[in-house]
């Protein structure tokens, strides 16, 4: 395992090092799988002070690319138990959603028509010197049907705004995310309208900014605040190839928000399905489970929404310690001039490497419970970027 993780999380890194003796996975798939699931649990959860530039989303962009045939979908489905227990829970307290909406609209409907009958009447009354007027107050619209698909494996812009209609996060995830980066939504029309406004609004949703949708039809809008969305994709090099290379995207500053890893082929390992041979799997496989239960415990947490906003965020924000500061302080002065200089055609990457590392520090923070991002989370950021 690469030096560089010697500073993560004891649970973080034992995750690692199971994929590895499992799978042989190599680190720069094994890395981005924990990291990506990490952030998936704490990023609902928490905010980061920046220091220079307010508080700032946890929200990290994940994508590497391997080659065929190594393991991306085993590996995410080894990494991914602690949120498939969250999302199974979840939609069997739901359960009685319908229900509940079908109830409250009916209610809502009645209490709408009452209260156009106490406007008609509130504009016809005569006003009596002295007596106070009263008006009627309108009926509080029906929260939305809540929903729990916390994953999107291939989305397009207005299924991720659907689904955030009805829940304040999701992840863009998938093992074989090729089909997300060739579907309709990057493809476009001649114009390319179509993704430019897919890339606008994925770069929207990474600085944490209003998600909306503009169409001709009135009811259609929406705009969405205090949603948080993530991303990590697996997926061949091939796959990926013209879009990382389309100028558009770089233009944009969507790709400058994505953390890329690439690894190299590893060979399989030798296979023993003895019945000793298995129960050494299942040995080496059980040490992933304190890593599940922790990543369960996290994105199980009460999670704080503002009152009276339906599935709007309210983020606890996670500090910075004056030893962590000084970690940053070195880091930003230490790649100052790298957009003109060995990064001048990542230009728009460079200028984000502050802010990549600190949201790093704060997933790993958070992973540990802590509401201060210190200094060995800060040089373990500092490491992994």
């Amino acid at each position: 395992m690469d030096k560089r993780f010697d500073r993560l999380p004891p649970l973080m890194r034992t995750a690692i090092q199971t994929l590895q003796e499992l799978h042989n996975t190599p680190d720069a798939l094994a890395m981005p799988a924990v990291l990506g699931i990490a952030n998936l649990a704490v990023m609902p959860h928490y905010k980061i002070d920046s220091i220079l530039f307010g508080d700032i989303p946890l929200s990290l962009y994940i994508l590497c690319m391997l080659p065929t045939g190594m393991r991306k979908s085993t590996n995410y489905n080894e990494v991914s138990v602690g949120i498939e227990r969250f999302e199974t829970q979840r939609w069997s307290n739901l359960k009685d959603e319908p229900v509940r909406v079908k109830i409250e609209t009916n209610l809502y409907i009645k209490a709408l028509k009452q209260y156009e009958k106490d406007m008609e009447s509130h504009a016809n009354a005569i006003r009596i010197p002295g007596n106070p007027v009263v008006v009627p107050v309108p009926p509080a619209e029906v929260r939305p049907r809540e929903t729990a698909n916390y994953r999107l494996k291939k989305a397009t812009l207005n299924g991720i705004i659907d689904q955030l209609r009805g829940q304040p996060f999701v992840g863009l995830f998938s093992a074989e995310a090729g089909e997300m980066f060739n579907s309709h939504s990057f493809q476009g029309g001649r114009d390319q309208s179509r993704s430019i406004e897919m890339s606008a609004a994925l770069t929207s949703m990474w600085d944490g900014t209003v998600i909306e949708r503009q169409t001709g039809i009135q009811e259609n809008n929406v705009r969405l605040h205090n949603r948080a969305v993530n991303m990590m994709f697996f997926l061949q090099e091939e796959t990926i190839r013209d879009f990382l290379n389309n100028p558009m995207y770089s233009s944009q500053g969507f790709v400058h928000r994505i953390l890329i890893t690439q690894a190299e082929r590893t060979e399989d390992p030798e296979v023993d399905l003895t019945p000793a041979g298995q129960q050494h799997i299942a040995s080496i496989r059980s040490r992933l489970d304190p890593f599940h239960d922790h990543i369960e415990h996290l994105i199980s947490g009460r999670m704080h929404q503002l009152p009276d906003r339906h599935f709007e965020l309210d983020r606890h924000v996670i500090g910075v310690s004056d030893e962590a500061a000084r970690v940053f302080e070195c880091y930003i002065n230490m790649n100052q001039g790298r957009a003109a200089a060995d990064l001048r055609k990542w230009a728009g990457f460079a200028e984000r490497l502050y802010e990549h590392t600190l949201r790093i520090a704060g997933t790993l923070a958070a992973f540990e419970l802590k509401n201060t991002v210190d200094e060995n989370s800060a040089l373990a950021a500092v490491d992994l970027m």
